[in-house]
């Protein structure tokens, strides 16, 4: 029998992930996007748009380590502090 696990992923995050489905499915994802300075909220509600599309709107110079940061963070929160 296969069990879920906290630290299993419902999905592993990449830069075409709808940013309204990572607030969804991942709602501690939001604190450490603003601790990187990246809007995934705005009045309350979700952007519609792709967290690739996101990142680069922020400016963001590495999307990709950014996006790995965020999945190993999901994967073990409490070891993958940002920083």
């Amino acid at each position: 029998m296969c069990m879920n696990t906290k630290n299993d992923l419902k999905m592993r995050v990449t830069l075409e992930t709808p940013v309204d489905e990572l607030a969804s499915l991942y709602p501690e994802s939001v604190h450490f996007l603003s601790e990187h300075n990246v809007r995934c909220i705005v009045c309350g509600e979700p952007l519609w748009c792709t967290f690739g599309e996101l990142l680069k709107d922020d400016n963001i110079e590495n999307p990709e380590e950014l996006v790995s940061k965020l999945n190993e963070f999901l994967i073990n929160p409490d070891q993958s502090r940002p920083g």
